[in-house]
């Protein structure tokens, strides 16, 4: 009876250990402390058999760290998460996990996150992300993931290479809709990110009005996201 009790307190210990403190990194997001996700996801690489929602959660938070580093010419660590990512993908196909959608998301996001870190793959990679991002949309029209990366392929191509950062802004609108409709808004930073290019493509196609307007609801909702005050300042700044 000992035995099994003990059993049964490291069974519970583990699968507490594999909770993911969405409020905790959702405030690192906003703060900008997103070592806090490289420190979580190292985590959960420990834990030995993660239920399929853990492993969703740590697809996305991956999805997201990549490009944070990224961003801070991070690239080691940035092509270390995109072999995880393409792990969890994998694994979550095994699972027949039913949102086949995000694995069109993650795909498409490693063929462009490979091509920022080798520009000279920018040829072969950028149409590929871009295929798996349209069939993304194609099977999940409603997709808020999708619609986010649909968005983003359109505001940050050139426009030689069929970039339109009016059309942007439509899936940025489209993708903040379906946030709220589904009610997936809560310590969600993919929402708030949809918001903050939302507003970054107002202000990119001049209509900085209604950037100010979608900056004032960010910080309604979020009042510590740190870019979005300072962002904020410089937009009122150039009215």
């Amino acid at each position: 009876m000992k035995k099994n009790i003990i059993v049964a307190l490291l069974f519970v210990s583990v699968s507490l250990a594999a909770q993911i403190n969405h409020k905790q990194l959702y405030n690192a997001y906003l703060t900008d402390n997103l070592s806090l996700w490289g420190k979580t996801l190292k985590h959960l690489e420990t834990i030995q058999q993660p239920t399929t929602q853990t492993i969703v959660d740590a697809a996305n938070y991956t999805y997201g760290y990549i490009a944070y580093c990224l961003d801070k010419k991070n690239i080691e660590e940035a092509e270390y998460h995109i072999s995880r990512l393409e792990i969890m993908i994998q694994e979550l196909e095994k699972k027949q996990y039913p949102d086949s959608c995000i694995f069109y998301v993650y795909r498409s996001s490693i063929y462009a996150y490979q091509a920022m870190i080798n520009k000279m793959k920018m040829v072969t990679l950028g149409p590929k992300a871009i295929k798996l991002c349209n069939h993304a949309i194609k099977i999940s029209p409603n997709n808020p993931l999708a619609l986010t990366l649909k968005g983003n392929t359109d505001f940050y191509r050139p426009a030689m290479f069929g970039g339109n950062k009016t059309e942007a802004l439509k899936y940025f609108q489209q993708a903040a809709q379906q946030f709220e409709k589904q009610n997936k808004t809560q310590y969600n930073w993919n929402y708030i990110a949809s918001l903050l290019t939302m507003a970054q493509a107002y202000h990119k196609t001049n209509n900085t009005q209604e950037a100010i307007k979608v900056c004032k609801k960010i910080l309604s909702v979020a009042p510590n996201f740190t870019y979005a005050q300072t962002y904020y300042k410089t937009l009122l700044n150039q009215q």
